[in-house]
């Protein structure tokens, strides 16, 4: 991994000037970028300001791996790293990695979309009784063959929607919705609980929605301490063991979430209108940006 990172963003640099001179010539005032730190490299050498929006950079997730290869891993993460510190200014949105200095850095809150409440459209469409309660299920489409799927159909009263069937075929309470037609943060906003894997996206919704949210340990992935410490903080967040989760053994811990009545999200949820609202600032500093 760390030697294809290393080649992809050599090849990005080389072009990297020609992308400062296209930034030039449109009259770009300011880039705003996520985790790749090229783009502020482009923006510095045009003369503009870079600004970097993320929770992590890749510096950071490379670098605990690169010390225990050594040689040429250090090298990438260096060349990476000094990358980043082209930024003008990081905006630092939540649940973030402790990131390294790199720029002057804001913290701006929760990058999320506020979902619809649409309860009652699915207690309609899939005949569930008032007194029934709504799950969001979402895990994934892979690797899902030996889970506890027949745990899952047995349980009476609790009826579970997401955007894919399971594994094993149609469950009688598992309902499946369209992505075209429904967003996880209207599913987030119209159940009574979530059980899905921690990513930044389902966190942030399951706390904008106060929604509670049954989650697996993730070893190996890298936001998984700074999503389950946000999770804790916030009180919403119902941590399982990794065989209970695989086994859908979710009885005591979704008695647990139906339980709970969350407090709002310990961050703010406006962080892309805060951002957008400093951009505009810069641009209309000169009427001629992009």
């Amino acid at each position: 991994t760390l030697e294809l990172a290393g080649r992809v963003h050599r090849e990005a640099m080389t072009r990297v000037d020609e992308e400062a001179d296209r930034l030039r010539s449109e009259g770009t005032r300011a880039v705003l970028c996520d985790a790749p730190p090229v783009p502020l490299v482009a923006a510095k050498r045009a003369g503009v300001p870079g600004f970097l929006l993320a929770n992590f950079t890749w510096a950071d997730i490379y670098a605990p791996h690169a010390r225990k290869l050594g040689g040429d891993a250090l090298k990438v993460v260096a060349e990476i790293r000094e990358a980043y510190r082209h930024a003008h200014t990081v905006f630092r949105v939540q649940p973030a990695l402790s990131m390294r200095a790199i720029a002057p850095t804001v913290d701006m809150g929760m990058v999320v979309s506020i979902g619809k409440n649409r309860n009652k459209e699915l207690r309609e469409r899939f005949e569930i009784r008032e007194n029934e309660k709504i799950v969001y299920f979402y895990i994934g489409r892979y690797g899902q063959d030996d889970l506890g799927w027949d745990r899952l159909a047995s349980w009476k009263g609790i009826h579970f929607v997401g955007f894919h069937q399971a594994a094993v075929g149609p469950l009688p309470n598992l309902h499946v919705v369209s992505a075209d037609d429904w967003t996880g943060a209207d599913l987030a906003s119209s159940a009574d609980a979530i059980v899905a894997k921690a990513g930044y996206g389902t966190v942030c919704e399951a706390m904008a929605a106060r929604t509670p949210l049954i989650y697996p340990p993730r070893v190996g992935f890298a936001e998984h301490r700074a999503l389950d410490r946000a999770l804790r903080l916030w009180g919403g967040g119902v941590p399982a063991s990794a065989r209970g989760f695989a086994e859908l053994r979710l009885e005591r811990l979704l008695a647990q979430a139906f339980s709970l009545r969350p407090e709002p999200p310990p961050f703010p949820t406006d962080a892309a209108e805060r951002i957008a609202a400093h951009l505009t600032e810069v641009c209309l500093a000169d009427r001629s940006c992009s």
